[in-house]
């Protein structure tokens, strides 16, 4: 079974997101920057859908200086993609799924290479969510 990690608070959209998977997928649902460092450690992800806005409990008081209010970027930044070797793969299952995707790429825009990133909206952005976790975990 692949495993899908979900760092997101939103009710709608975990719930939207268990509930077309939970039958072909395990998926893993968390809102804080210390579970998704633990979770992380610990199992082996086929998709890592991440939220920029996160409790940042985890992170040191520098790193939460420097990427406030993005803690979920500073998750991927500092404990995913810290390694040369193996952020390529990472960076092909990451889909970063935020309201804030313009001001992420005005401050870190040279840095988002190779991620999946949707804007979070009202309209068809869940559907665009679920359709590019089908091609990453195909």
């Amino acid at each position: 079974m692949k495993n899908i990690l979900l760092v997101e608070d939103n009710f709608y959209v975990t719930q939207s997101i268990k509930k077309r998977f939970e039958r072909i997928y395990n998926v893993d649902r968390i809102n804080k920057v210390i579970d998704a460092i633990d979770l992380f450690e610990k199992n082996q992800y086929d998709c890592i859908i991440i939220d920029l806005v996160i409790d940042p409990l985890g992170l040191t008081d520098e790193q939460v200086n420097k990427y406030h209010p993005f803690f979920g970027w500073a998750w991927l930044k500092e404990y995913l993609l810290n390694d040369e070797e193996k952020a390529p793969d990472i960076k092909r299952k990451v889909i970063i799924f935020s309201e804030f995707v313009a001001e992420l790429k005005e401050k870190w825009g040279a840095e988002l290479e190779g991620l999946n990133i949707l804007q979070k909206s009202e309209d068809s952005s869940l559907e665009k969510l679920i359709n590019k976790i089908y091609s990453i975990t195909k």
